[in-house]
């Protein structure tokens, strides 16, 4: 008998180890789950701000609109300087 208790022994050792193995992985899995709401949470803000930018089309018509008023300072530069009685 006394092979059996040897072997019961070291039963209830790795036993012991795979709880605590377990726990460990219970705390792992907890903490990423909280990790994933943070990022979940965060991912959800972001795209938010997201939405809320200027969009393409946006940029370029007022790229264009603030080209058009330069170039037509330009070209009506005289007619402002005359206008202003400036020269």
């Amino acid at each position: 008998m006394g092979g059996m208790e040897v072997r019961v022994a070291k039963l209830e050792s790795d036993v012991e180890y795979i709880k605590r193995d377990v726990a460990d992985i219970k705390s792992d899995v907890r903490a990423l789950r909280d990790s994933s709401a943070k990022i979940d949470k965060e991912l959800g803000v972001l795209a938010e701000r997201v939405f809320h930018l200027p969009r393409k089309d946006f940029i370029v018509k007022a790229v264009l609109a603030t080209l058009a008023v330069i170039a037509a300072l330009i070209v009506f530069q005289g007619n402002i300087q005359k206008l202003l009685h400036l020269g």
